[in-house]
């Protein structure tokens, strides 16, 4: 999409006092084109989750008398001026364009990396609200949004498969690949995700980045798109049954299209954020993104130093800390809930048939192991603030450990590459995104992003405590809302740390 035309709106805006180039456009494939201004503008709320691989949101805009639709002049003391209508077509053909960018100074943001620090995104409205208040002026129209790429993906049937992806590959122009058993058409599930996102969008959108650590995975999968399926789906398929490559091979992979200039997409293994969190001298490592720290009560006089529960050091790109922006006056530390534990966090046999021999075959994930390899794969390459090793929070007791409380999952096929996917990295990613939680609000800034890492410490000297060494830490970010208001800016925060830098003891010898 040509939106260099749009750079006439770009103007300076003021959110909390600092100063931010801004750019807001609603325009659709019809031609219509509306500027507007953040005066406008009632709420912006942009969220950005692990959860989800694109970035979506909404945006409240204030209509009154639905002028946005119906207006098209202002009338003034010096006569009056055309306005242009918009017309929407309702049909994911409407765009929101937004670019915001932090004005550089002399001081705190000088030198930035824009590309770290610039929202530069297009957005497909997938559905509109129009707010009646009871009083016509102060009426409000609300446009929910998500990256247009995505609206592409849940429109579009592509007739796709493994199999496609292996003929393109080879030199032999006349391969049959119709005649090769299922196995020989299979690739690995993260090659076939990048196979399918280049068929997906090569064609209509030209060529797509990827990021250069892409993991290609280390199963094989044959796939064929069912004629029910929207590319969406057939993403999340083998989304499902992708285990990473390499040393820390099987492990859960997160898909992201993120947010840098390109746009790549990535698809990066648990393991592989843990590993880039960190440097091994213990400073902070290229993903670990700012230090927070909280208010503290006044210094106790306690003359020893706190050892860093953080990864210390940095720049206004690597592990930055901005006063006051950078502070935390608040927060909610959520624990894993019990009930969520005691149904997620146990010993799981997934139940495999297969079609082809009739046969079924079950695999057992026991939640002993599962807390090793969770301990081997995620903690071990988390910062440990001068401790040997991080501990787990797995909370596991004896009715776990005597298989009195299992899960049984069916599986739709007898490969060892499902059951791993749907029982151990099921186990694992609950374990990490269900762990205890750090949720919070602070002062806005745009280079806050989902799938970094976040330091949060205490400033001054303090009696060190258990309590302490659960909460604060090196947190996985695996959600951030960008919310503009009036010409306030905040971002809320949601990040985990599913482990301690002390062994909590927990008495595991209960039922």
């Amino acid at each position: 999409m040509n939106i260099g035309k749009f750079d006439d709106n770009i103007h300076t805006e003021y959110f909390n006092g600092k100063g931010y180039k801004v750019n807001a456009i609603l325009f659709n494939d019809d031609g219509q084109v509306y500027k507007l201004r953040f005066g406008a503008v009632e709420e912006l709320v942009i969220q950005d989750s692990l959860l989800n691989w694109t970035h979506r949101g909404s945006i409240t805009i204030k209509n009154p008398h639905n002028a946005i639709e119906r207006n098209d002049r202002v009338y003034t003391a010096q006569g009056h001026e055309e306005i242009p209508q918009f017309r929407f077509r309702s049909d994911g053909r409407d765009y929101l364009y937004l670019h915001l960018e932090p004005l550089i100074d002399d001081t705190e943001l000088a030198g930035i990396n824009q590309d770290t620090y610039t929202i530069k995104l297009i957005f497909s409205i997938y559905k509109i609200e129009d707010n009646p208040t009871g009083d016509a002026q102060s009426k409000t129209k609300t446009l929910h949004f998500w990256d247009y790429r995505y609206q592409y993906m849940v429109e579009k049937n592509l007739r796709w498969s493994t199999s496609y992806a292996i003929k393109s590959r080879s030199s032999d122009s006349d391969l049959k690949v119709s005649q090769m058993s299922n196995s020989d058409r299979s690739i690995n599930c993260g090659e076939a995700l990048m196979e399918l996102l280049d068929s997906t969008f090569g064609e209509d959108f030209g060529d797509i980045t990827f990021d250069p650590g892409w993991d290609p995975g280390s199963r094989p999968v044959f796939y064929s798109s069912p004629n029910e399926y929207k590319i969406v789906d057939d993403v999340q398929y083998i989304l499902d049954q992708t285990v990473s490559a390499g040393e820390t091979g099987n492990n859960p992979c997160i898909l992201r299209l993120e947010r840098t200039q390109g746009h790549e997409w990535s698809l990066r293994s648990l393991p592989d954020y843990f590993k880039n969190s960190t440097e091994e001298d213990g400073s902070p490592g290229p993903l670990q993104s700012e230090l927070f720290l909280i208010s503290s009560l006044p210094d106790n006089g306690n003359p020893i130093p706190n050892r860093p529960k953080a990864p210390k050091g940095g720049n206004t790109v690597l592990n930055v800390h901005l006063p006051h922006t950078s502070e935390i006056e608040d927060f909610e530390f959520v624990q894993q809930p019990g009930l969520l534990n005691q149904r997620r966090m146990v010993t799981t046999a997934v139940n495999g048939y297969s079609y082809h021999d009739k046969s079924f075959t079950t695999y057992q994930y026991n939640i002993d192991d599962m807390e090793k390899d969770f301990q081997s794969n995620i903690v071990d390459l988390a910062y440990s603030s001068g401790s040997s090793n991080c501990h787990a929070n797995f909370f596991v007791n004896k009715m776990k450990l005597n298989n009195h409380n299992v899960r049984s999952i069916l599986s739709n096929t007898s490969t060892d590459i499902s059951a791993t996917s749907n029982g151990r990295n099921r186990i694992i990613h609950n374990g990490l995104l269900t762990g205890n939680t750090m949720h919070f609000t602070v002062k806005g800034n745009t280079n806050r992003q989902a799938g970094r890492f976040i330091g949060i410490d205490r400033s001054g000297n303090y009696d060190e405590n258990t309590y302490d060494d659960m909460t604060l830490g090196q947190y996985f970010t695996v959600e951030v809302h960008h919310v503009f208001s009036s010409n306030l800016y905040s971002n809320e925060i949601i990040a985990v740390k599913p482990f301690s830098f002390t062994d909590q003891k927990y008495n595991k010898d209960v039922l």
